[in-house]
């Protein structure tokens, strides 16, 4: 789930890992992008390989040293990792790890899709607690803010007791009011941080249109 983080963050530094069962590792990455890796006798590729499969682990950032800056790491960074992750489904959990800095990048990049819809009015991911990871509202006579203050009465966090529906009952809502639809989907899948995606229109705006498209974003969410 660390791995994410550097790509997105586009470091440039040593990542020094430490795993109580197979030792100590080091990462290179320049600009996000792994270009090498250091364990015991293995070198590059066939280095990296090995430690991204490490669970249980210390990680250390420090400089990038002068001399790591070939690079011998050909394999995509996230292409490594996913094949790591795919051996693990089913032995440890079926749950995918999301980084917040990534739910962002994603929406950023899909908001836009949104804003065409007819009667668009706001779009938000919301974490499991009520707060807004982030969001977009058409203007400011609509407060999404508001919104989700007042959908938490109604799925409350799940640790919370409470006689409201729980969001964890099922995996679609949609309220219509007189004044706008409100569409809240959650992901089919387990995640980490867990979420919900809310997609508003004006009443007679393209709700059905607006669904379709709060699956498509959580359909690539969750191939991550």
């Amino acid at each position: 789930s660390l791995l994410p983080l550097f790509e997105i963050l586009q470091k440039t530094c040593r990542l020094e890992v430490s795993s109580k069962d197979n030792g100590k590792g080091y990462l290179y990455f320049n600009d996000g992008h792994l270009i090498d890796a250091h364990l015991e006798e293995l070198r590059g590729e066939a280095a990296a390989r090995e430690i991204v499969k490490w669970d249980r682990i210390f990680v250390k950032l420090s400089e990038l040293p002068e001399c790591r800056t070939r690079k011998r790491v050909k394999t995509c960074l996230m292409d490594m990792a996913g094949a790591s992750w795919d051996l693990k489904k089913g032995k440890v959990l079926d749950t995918i790890m999301l980084a917040p800095e990534y739910l962002v990048k994603i929406f950023n990049k899909s908001v836009g899709e949104f804003k065409r819809i007819n009667g668009y009015q706001a779009l938000a991911v919301v974490g499991e607690k009520g707060e807004i990871i982030v969001s977009d509202q058409k203007d400011e006579s609509f407060r999404i803010d508001r919104l989700v203050g007042d959908l938490k009465k109604f799925f409350p966090a799940p640790d919370n007791s409470s006689d409201f529906i729980n969001i964890d009952k099922g995996e679609a809502f949609t309220l219509h009011k007189q004044q706008f639809n409100i569409i809240i989907l959650n992901p089919q899948k387990a995640t980490k941080p867990r979420f919900q995606l809310i997609g508003v229109t004006s009443a007679k705006g393209n709700w059905f249109y607006m669904k379709k498209n709060i699956e498509k974003l959580l359909a690539e969410i969750e191939t991550f």
